[in-house]
Order: structure tokens, then C-alpha cells, then sequence
């Protein structure tokens, strides 16, 4: 593997960790898979990547009452990463495989510990699934783990994985939230 790309790759749990320990957020990895999408793999992954900004801003909204007033080292840490299926021992779903070419992405979320939830991130997810995918929504399903400090470089390992087998690059890398202006402007939920 590129000596550059893993170097990239490394740094991300470091920064995990580091929020973990300095700014006491949790950490959790999410995986999300997404209804049938017209076009080619490039147009599915960007599709994918605004249907995971919406949902930022949605969560964003209900962990702050104005998120636009928090700064960005307070803010939820999410990143993510297209993945495919890889050949398992258990056999996988049909949909799972079939459905996009099985394209979905993983996300490591940085979650802070003080927000408005009154619960655990990954309960959260559980509990509200239904009103974060929507009708509209091109996303099928959401599934979030709470992921410990001893297992942050694994899980942002899985997470990146694509990377690393080089099914994607560092350009697909997905972090949020963006910089304050684009925050300013993008993660507005009507």
C-alpha cells in the first residue's frame, strides 16, 4: 500500500481519539444503505453523500437549538466512506449485493457528549429511524454501534477500508461538517 495513503488513513483514529480523550465525545460507527439509485456509481455515490449531509443536518438540529452558534471542535465529527460487499464466509442478503452494486457508505461519528438528545447516539438512531429516513428518503437503512476507545482504530480501519484496497480514493472521503460558511448555508432543515 501507498506509503502516502497510509499515513492518511492512520491519521483518522488518531483524531477520533483525541476527541474521545480532550473533549469527551463518544464515538460510533454507522453504516448506511440506500435505496435503489438511477445512474451510474459516481452519481450513486453523490446521491449518497447528499442523503448523509441531510441527515448531519437533521441530527445537527436536534442536538443544538442553533447549531450555526456552536463551533466547529463542539460539533458532530462524521466520517465517511463508500464501501461494496466483500466475499464472506455467511452469505449476505441479495439486496445487499444487488441493490446499487451494493455500494452504502460506513461512517466513524465523533458524537459530543453535552447536546440536546437525551439519549445514547446509537439509541437515538434506533428510536427515531423512521423520522431520519423519511418518506422521501433515498436511504433504506441505518444501523449505529457505540464503538470503544480500545476499538476506535479498527473500526475507522473497516471504515476506510475501501481505501485501503483501493475501491476508492481520498477524494471519496466524506467529512462533516464542512467549514463554518458552508455550515452557514448547507445544513439548513426546513
Amino acid at each position: 500500500m501507498n506509503t502516502l495513503i497510509k499515513s492518511a488513513v492512520d491519521s483518522y483514529p488518531e483524531w477520533f481519539e483525541q476527541r474521545y480523550l480532550w473533549q469527551y465525545h463518544h464515538t460510533f460507527f454507522l453504516t448506511v444503505k440506500f435505496a435503489p439509485l438511477p445512474g451510474p456509481a459516481k452519481a450513486k455515490q453523490k446521491q449518497m453523500e447528499e442523503e448523509i449531509q441531510r441527515l448531519y443536518a437533521i441530527i445537527l438540529s436536534r442536538c443544538y437549538r442553533r447549531p450555526r452558534n456552536i463551533l466547529g471542535f463542539e460539533l458532530p465529527l462524521w466520517v465517511g466512506c463508500p464501501d461494496l460487499p466483500i466475499a464472506k464466509r455467511k452469505k449476505s442478503r441479495i439486496e445487499d449485493t444487488q441493490i446499487n452494486g451494493g455500494l452504502h457508505y460506513h461512517c466513524m461519528v465523533s458524537q459530543p457528549s453535552k447536546t440536546r438528545l437525551d439519549c445514547a447516539f446509537s439509541d437515538y438512531i434506533d428510536l427515531n429511524k423512521a423520522m431520519l429516513i423519511g418518506t422521501d428518503s433515498k436511504i433504506s437503512h441505518l444501523h449505529c454501534t457505540l464503538v470503544d476507545f480500545k476499538d476506535i482504530r479498527r473500526a475507522c480501519g473497516y471504515a476506510l477500508k475501501s481505501i485501503t484496497r483501493r475501491r476508492a480514493d481520498s477524494d471519496d472521503i466524506l467529512i462533516l461538517p464542512h467549514a463554518g460558511s458552508e455550515i452557514r448555508n448547507s445544513y439548513q432543515t426546513s
